[in-house]
């Protein structure tokens, strides 16, 4: 059922973490633990929940993780800024998915005999008594209820402690008072900070660990619990082809979306912030995915493969080339003309593999949508209903989503092509460049939605 997964999920989430510098990643933990969920949630809503939510705060995590590349140029005030928006969002996400998952597994409990998720423990104080101090179970808590606790309150604690060096940005000069040779500025300290704070979390995580690791490895031990969901899964969830369909199919989308928002074209410095091969990476795991359905999507790989060898490329060119010019360098000194029009030219290719493996992705994922309106819905016609005329009526809406999104991706793409010949010329392309994609993107979202709701989602609901 994946209860080990689970726990490797949440061990991950022990580390500290330095303004946005996470050692181990969140992310790593978090699709760990999605990925522990994902039988769970074939037959509990409230673990979808949980895990769907879970999966949303991996991707922020990625944010957060790709926000160092803005470090250099970032000042204190920015610091604390970003610091502040994670930790935010970081607890508005992580405590609602903690409610729903600890709820997901009450219900499993009552309905499928979970006896080790309420197993009671004893809460013991020092009381005296007679003079004498002695030790007295004050109250019982279950076992569900004390991991739930355990680890909202170490999150918390965590976040917290994060976000705490960082406030010494907030004090001024000015506020100092008098100001001698030996006066000190509270950001002084926040070295000291963090190695207090680092060390407070690596100790209280060690207790967090054992309790983590004690209840997910009680209920892997309770047989009878572990047998009925096994049965659960087996007979009734493994048999039904259209829900693994659908499901696949929800990921493809999601990954297609996720692809198209890591193209964004972000220029800083004159460097793509934005790597292509995030793009290309995304785009190959859906092809993988799709595969299943159409062999065609192997042709997506090796094409995405080199978009994503010439993102990088690009990526140390750049940064060599506008570490010593800018674009307007290319016109007035012959030494940056050659190298400023080679990466032009590299980049230029580099977007001409993306939009045909995006152009390519998206004649697969029409044709797989028009057979899977074939299996999916309402199976048989009546007098008043007829899956052939609504199956049609179906495609003609996706296919014409799908063909608006790629005449958008063809003029995303050959803006992105133009740019560095553009830029040289026109400073204002960037913001134009920025509106069309922007649009791209968006119209991609809404067409995955569509597709998404039209078919999958349905076939989701009814299971």
């Amino acid at each position: 059922m994946g209860f080990g997964l689970i726990t490797a999920g949440f061990i991950l989430l022990f580390n500290p973490v330095f303004y946005v510098i996470d050692i181990i990643p969140d992310a790593i933990g978090f699709f760990l633990i999605a990925a522990g969920l994902s039988k769970l949630s074939c037959f509990v809503e409230k673990i979808a929940q949980a895990r769907s939510l879970l999966l949303k705060l991996a991707y922020v995590e990625i944010a957060k993780f790709f926000s160092i590349l803005l470090i250099p140029y970032n000042g204190g005030s920015d610091k604390i800024l970003y610091t502040f928006v994670f930790t935010i969002v970081e607890l508005l996400m992580f405590i609602p998915a903690m409610n729903w998952l600890f709820e997901g597994f009450s219900y499993t409990g009552i309905w499928y005999g979970g006896t080790a998720l309420y197993a009671k423990h004893d809460i013991v104080k020092n009381v005296k008594k007679d003079g004498k101090k002695e030790k007295q179970a004050v109250r019982s808590v279950d076992a569900m209820t004390r991991t739930k606790n355990a680890i909202l309150v170490f999150y918390i604690v965590r976040v917290a402690l994060t976000l705490l060096p960082e406030l010494t940005e907030l004090q001024l000069y000015d506020y100092l008072g008098e100001v001698t040779a030996l006066s000190r500025s509270a950001t002084y300290y926040k070295p000291f900070l963090y190695v207090v704070c680092a060390l407070t979390v690596i100790i209280w995580g060690i207790g967090y660990i054992r309790k983590v690791c004690a209840f997910f490895g009680s209920l892997k031990k309770d047989k009878a619990y572990m047998d009925a969901l096994n049965r659960k899964y087996e007979f009734d969830i493994l048999p039904r082809e259209n829900f693994f369909t659908a499901l696949d199919m929800k990921r493809v989308l999601t990954l297609m979306l996720l692809a198209s928002a890591a193209s964004f074209m972000l220029v800083v410095d004159g460097v793509n912030l934005f790597v292509g091969t995030i793009s290309a990476g995304l785009l190959i795991a859906a092809a993988v995915i799709l595969r299943k359905y159409s062999k065609a999507a192997l042709f997506i790989i090796p094409i995405s493969a080199v978009r994503g060898i010439l993102a990088a490329v690009n990526l140390v060119l750049q940064t060599r080339y506008f570490a010593e010019y800018n674009a307007m360098d290319a016109k007035w000194i012959s030494g940056a003309t050659a190298r400023y029009y080679k990466i032009a030219m590299l980049e230029s290719v580099e977007y001409v593999f993306a939009m045909a493996a995006f152009l390519f992705f998206i004649a697969i994922l029409m044709k797989v949508v028009k057979n899977h309106l074939e299996v999916t819905g309402v199976e048989t016609d009546n007098a008043m209903y007829s899956k052939r005329n609504r199956d049609i009526e179906t495609y003609n809406v996706i296919g014409s989503k799908l063909l608006l999104t790629a005449v958008l991706t063809i003029i995303n793409f050959i803006m992105y092509c133009a740019y560095h010949y553009l830029v040289v010329e026109m400073s204002a392309i960037g913001v134009i460049i920025i509106v069309i994609a922007l649009i791209w993107i968006a119209y991609t979202l809404h067409t995955v939605s569509t597709i998404a709701n039209l078919i999958y989602n349905k076939e989701l609901e009814r299971f």
